[in-house]
């Protein structure tokens, strides 16, 4: 598979690997860079590079803050 599928990060958190591959992919879409990584039990999502616009920035904030409160529940 592409974009790092095929090699499962996580294989014992079900959905990781796609919710990190998701918010990487719209990242590297506006410019921006993410970083995922687990912490403690959910998957942590820091932005690295900010995207082109300070309204995509904001965006991808929100969306990392939604994906650790996801997998956090898991």
């Amino acid at each position: 598979m592409k974009n790092g599928l095929s090699k499962r990060r996580w294989p014992e958190f079900h959905g990781w690997d796609e919710k990190a591959e998701a918010i990487e992919i719209l990242a590297q879409a506006c410019g921006a860079y993410v970083y995922c990584s687990q912490k403690h039990k959910y998957l942590n999502v820091e932005v690295q590079r900010k995207a082109s616009t300070p309204a995509q920035t904001k965006a991808l904030y929100v969306l990392a803050d939604l994906i650790e409160q996801l997998t956090d529940c898991e």
